[in-house]
């Protein structure tokens, strides 16, 4: 994928693995200097755009891309505004995730896309989804009801002065780029070994990094996304498609055969 790199349309693509508070959220990222692009990590203390800033990203505009392993879904309405809504009230939530998801629950279970990737809803509680439950609610809170980005596919015209955000799974792309069905930290080492440094470098510094199972999942997800941006961009234009209220997992196809 890498020698069609010139064709990604974003600068800046990153990846962002889930974890509840208080751990640092572990962030890979890829970024296009004049040699070429960099893949280096990161520990952001919050998601928000001061925190991104402080950590090195080089901008946060329409060319800057973020995939997160959290949940997008609307609880009031449909679309933008309704998911700025929804994060707004989990930011000014005095209790746990557990008690924001109940308290929002109101019939809702699976999503259509969530059966087709075989991914859990934050919605149910056997067995309890503490992960995606902790997760989600961590970065909606910390995201906030402030407009900073523009959320996929709910945003129908993009913001130029604010970076994309995506709902991505590491499982997912995991099984359908790598062919394993579980986290495998060796095999994304031996895959960026084959990269030439012409196309994509990175420091041994990084590469140990992500031998860290949290750190090698944000590097699916960093690197997953690239391969879409770059080889399908129609994934950027199509999100009219997807459900304005359900949302969409970044990379899941409606025809998964």
């Amino acid at each position: 994928m890498f020698q069609h790199s010139s064709a990604c349309p974003f600068d800046t693509v990153v990846g962002i693995d889930q974890t509840s508070r208080p751990k640092p959220l572990p962030l890979v990222v890829l970024s296009r200097d004049e040699s070429g692009w960099v893949l280096d990590h990161r520990s952001l203390k919050a998601l928000t755009p001061k925190e991104l800033l402080a950590q090195g990203i080089p901008a946060l505009n329409s060319r800057t891309w973020i995939s997160a392993d959290c949940v997008l879904w609307v609880f009031h309405g449909e679309g933008e505004q309704g998911m700025w809504r929804t994060l707004a009230e989990a930011a000014a939530h005095q209790g746990g995730a557990r008690d924001f998801f109940k308290a929002h629950q109101g019939g809702r279970d699976l999503r259509h896309v969530d059966q087709l990737a075989r991914a859990q809803s934050v919605f149910r509680e056997l067995p309890y989804q503490r992960n995606i439950q902790s997760g989600t609610f961590r970065v909606w809170s910390e995201i906030g009801g402030h407009r900073w980005l523009n959320l996929w596919p709910f945003c129908q015209t993009a913001n130029p002065d604010q970076a994309w955000l995506a709902e991505a799974y590491p499982t997912y792309f995991w099984k359908q780029h790598f062919n394993t069905k579980r986290r495998d930290p060796a095999l994304l080492a031996r895959f960026l070994d084959e990269i030439p440094s012409k196309w994509m470098s990175v420091s041994d510094e990084t590469k140990q990094q992500l031998l860290q199972p949290d750190y090698a999942d944000a590097a699916i997800l960093c690197i997953s996304t690239f391969a879409l941006l770059t080889l399908e961009p129609e994934w950027i234009s199509i999100r009219e498609r997807f459900p304005r209220e359900e949302g969409w997992i970044f990379g899941v196809k409606e025809d998964p055969s």
